[in-house]
């Protein structure tokens, strides 16, 4: 093959690509709205609502954790003023008294994590039961249940963070 002949293969084949695309004007069908599409007197069909037996291992399994939620609480609640106490008593960063401070904010941290961890697995329930059949009441307990505690772990954390901004932390 000659040199020519090398340059101009490249350009050939491109100019067959870019020729294969062009097409000539056939009759195709037309993508407009069909007058049976236009139709809105069609409607989905209507399914039954299915009726769930109450789940009593559910309702235990929320009432459970519930009470470990306030349980929780109730630990938050009576270590906030041995704490709110230790934030007002600290020293400079690094004095013992800031030390202090931090350790009664740690506390409250774990008492906080208790609430908070037995809220994440009623989350968890609720997500498993949104993919399963599950009784309205059950469900709408264990959302209700959700919905209080969530306030619950908001509340406690804005306590918890209006006492670190006092300590400078």
């Amino acid at each position: 093959m000659t040199i020519a002949a090398r340059r101009l293969s490249p350009a050939l084949l491109i100019a067959a690509f870019a020729l294969a695309g062009c097409a000539s004007n056939g009759q195709f069908p037309s993508l407009a709205i069909r007058p049976a599409e236009l139709d809105s007197s069609i409607e989905p069909p209507e399914h039954a609502p299915v009726e769930v037996a109450p789940d009593a291992a559910l309702g235990r399994d929320v009432s459970l954790l519930i009470g470990e939620a306030e349980a929780g609480g109730r630990d938050f609640d009576a270590a906030y003023a041995p704490a709110e106490a230790a934030v007002a008593r600290a020293g400079a960063s690094g004095s013992d008294s800031w030390v202090d401070a931090q350790v009664a904010l740690s506390r409250l941290e774990a008492a906080r994590g208790r609430a908070a961890g037995a809220l994440g697995e009623l989350e968890q329930i609720a997500a498993r039961r949104s993919n399963q059949a599950t009784n309205e009441a059950d469900y709408a307990a264990l959302q209700s249940a959700i919905d209080r505690l969530s306030r619950q772990a908001e509340e406690h954390l804005d306590r918890l963070n209006r006492l670190k901004a006092r300590l400078g932390d």
